[in-house]
C-alpha cells in the first residue's frame, strides 16, 4: 500500500471493486479500469475543484511539476475544464509523483 493508502496491487483491487477513490484535501483521487487506445489499463486521476479555472490550475501545477521533475509531464493527460482540473495517467509512479507536487502546490495556494 502506498503513501496514499492506494491498494498494492491495484489491478487485483479494481477486479474486484471496479474503482477506487480517496479525497486528499481540495484533490479527490479516482483509480479504475479503462479503455484506452484499443488496450485495458488503469487509470489513476486526480481531480481538482476547489472555485479555480481548471485549465489555469492545470497549467500552474504542470509548470510547478515542470520545475522538479520534467520527465513526468510526458506520462501525464488532461480531462481539464473551466470548472475543474483534471490530470490523469496509467502510469503510477508518475501519478504518485504528480499527486506530491499538486498536494505540495495546493498547500502554497
Amino acid at each position: 500500500m502506498s503513501k496514499y493508502g492506494i491498494p498494492d496491487p491495484i489491478k487485483e483491487y479494481t477486479d474486484e471493486h471496479e474503482f477506487w477513490e480517496k479525497s486528499i484535501g481540495d484533490a479527490e483521487v479516482t483509480i479504475e479500469e479503462i479503455e484506452y487506445q484499443g488496450e485495458g489499463k488503469i487509470s489513476f486521476q486526480l481531480s481538482i475543484s476547489n472555485g479555480q479555472n481548471g485549465f489555469k490550475l492545470e497549467e500552474s501545477i504542470l509548470e510547478y511539476l515542470d520545475r522538479h521533475n520534467p520527465n513526468i509531464n510526458q506520462f501525464l493527460l488532461s480531462d481539464s475544464e473551466s470548472s475543474a482540473c483534471v490530470i490523469w495517467t496509467c502510469n503510477r509512479e508518475a501519478f504518485e509523483e504528480l499527486l506530491d507536487v499538486a498536494l505540495e502546490y495546493l498547500e502554497k495556494l
